[in-house]
């Protein structure tokens, strides 16, 4: 969790920290093993101390900065035989503590190397690195003098939010963080500065940036969000649909934020998948109507196993060629496997970056229609422990087997349009119907539970939003009436 506002704004500092000339070439090896030098001593110090838990963190640490596993292999070994009776030992912490410090130093002095502009990306991650390993006060000083150059400076366009995920989390950090804030708030900058920041943010197409940004404050100021001091930030993210990169991943989708959102409150995520016809944008918006004002944030991911076939212009706006290379002139049925290998990974990195910027519940709620049902029963076959509730409408259902989880009982409501022209068999394959009761009966062998298919009278093939929002709304009823299930 983001703790402060200005975690994210150390990070745009150092980003522009650096301003290179020309230099010779250089080879960091040498540095970055003596950084991780005094992590592996302190790990291999923990197992004759018998504190096997804080050594195996710094081994991990160690093995992050760079390849030490000539050294590792004999500590490893002995840690996993120690015990563990000393872990939260002073003497462990304090050891450890030191440690970071002279591991950070290491990539203090190494982040003003001179260098080449071309490797500012690497060197800013140096100084990343040191904040991570050792977040001192020291250091953490360096954040208000160099906050408007980062805000201004060009390099703003390579922040990602993997650059957060080192050195978030821990009591350093946090109480530093925290007394940056307060100084920004007692002055009355930081609503003038976050909403610089989300704007900026915004323009770069860092939709998670913004969030995260806006999450912090629930932390920081409190009292300023529920002042209504951030309305004009929160109106950026929440007046209309946005277009969003998943982390590590090249899946892209568009996303809507409800308009009551409030940062420091929990919100739900709808996914909706679009049919053959790559409506993403389109059913995002016919979620974002009938949602209102109820709290959920919609998430349609630009999918590929809901098409018919991919060819090299058929989602050039969306994907690099590259991206979609080894499925061009492919029906569906050719190399759905490919298709949903690519659609399930992107669609949890797309969450765990939501998770990690935005203050959500933890099960999310589901649907598809037609072709969008082949990515929805995928998610819900492999991954039924982050499920809510399921609505596939009129929805597609291709050569998926039954996964090794279990769906603990999660409901899946299946609909269906009375006058759906694709409920029965057409040219010799198989009508929405049967592929229907296909789906049903792998649900069911997983442990889910599915009420009796809803057939809505006069509706056709349609994402039958209504319907669909009507049952999640129901369960989300029951869910606040219970703990949910872990």
């Amino acid at each position: 969790m983001i703790r402060g506002c200005s975690l994210l704004l150390c990070v745009l500092a150092c980003l522009s920290f650096i301003s290179p000339t020309a230099f010779a070439e250089y080879d960091p090896t040498p540095d970055l093993q003596r950084a991780a030098a005094p992590l592996l001593e302190f790990a291999s110090w923990c197992a004759k101390y018998k504190a096997k838990t804080p050594g195996l963190a710094a081994l991990e640490d160690a093995k992050k900065i760079t390849d030490v596993a000539a050294k590792s292999n004999d500590i490893a070994t002995a840690l996993e035989k120690a015990d563990d009776v000393n872990a939260q030992d002073p003497a462990v912490l304090e050891k450890r503590r030191i440690a970071n410090e002279t591991a950070a130093r290491v990539f203090d002095v190494l982040s003003l190397r001179k260098h080449e502009p071309a490797e500012d990306e690497k060197y800013a991650d140096y100084q990343l690195q040191a904040m991570g390993i050792s977040p001192s006060p020291a250091r953490m000083a360096k954040l208000p003098a160099l906050m408007e150059s980062a805000l201004k400076d060009e390099n703003f366009d390579r922040l990602d939010r993997q650059y957060l995920l080192a050195w978030l989390g821990t009591d350093t950090v946090t109480k530093t963080s925290l007394k940056v804030d307060a100084k920004l708030i007692e002055s009355g900058k930081m609503p003038a500065l976050a909403e610089k920041i989300v704007t900026q943010a915004l323009q770069k197409k860092r939709l998670l940036v913004a969030a995260a940004v806006l999450k912090s404050l629930a932390v920081s100021d409190p009292k300023g969000l529920k002042d209504d001091a951030y309305s004009a930030s929160i109106d950026l993210l929440t007046k209309k649909i946005h277009r969003v990169q998943a982390l590590g991943h090249p899946m892209v989708a568009y996303i809507s934020f409800p308009k009551t959102w409030n940062p420091a409150a929990k919100t739900n995520i709808l996914v909706c998948y679009a049919g053959a016809g790559k409506e993403h944008e389109g059913i995002c918006g016919n979620y974002r109507s009938a949602v209102g004002e109820l709290p959920y944030i919609v998430l349609s991911p630009v999918t590929l196993s809901n098409t018919n076939t991919v060819d090299e212009n058929s989602h050039k706006s969306w994907y690099p060629a590259e991206a979609i290379k080894p499925l061009i002139g492919k029906t569906l049925t050719g190399n759905f496997k490919t298709r949903i290998d690519f659609d399930v990974p992107g669609t949890t990195a797309l969450l765990k970056g939501l998770f990690e910027a935005v203050n959500m519940e933890k099960h999310i709620y589901i649907t598809g229609v037609s072709g969008g049902g082949s990515p929805c029963y995928a998610m819900l076959i492999n991954h039924p422990d982050i499920i809510a509730a399921g609505a596939p409408a009129c929805a597609n259902f291709y050569s998926l087997a039954a996964g090794p989880a279990k769906g603990a009982g999660v409901p899946v409501q299946q609909l269906f349009g009375e006058k759906d022209q694709y409920n029965k068999t057409i040219n010799g394959g198989t009508g929405i119907l049967q592929q229907g009761e296909n789906a049903a009966a792998v649900l069911k062998k997983m442990g889910f539970t599915l009420p009796a298919k809803k057939i809505i009278p006069n509706a056709g093939h349609d994402p039958l939003v209504k319907s669909a929002l009507a049952f999640f709304e129901e369960i989300r009823a029951q869910r606040e009436k219970k703990p949910a299930p872990q």
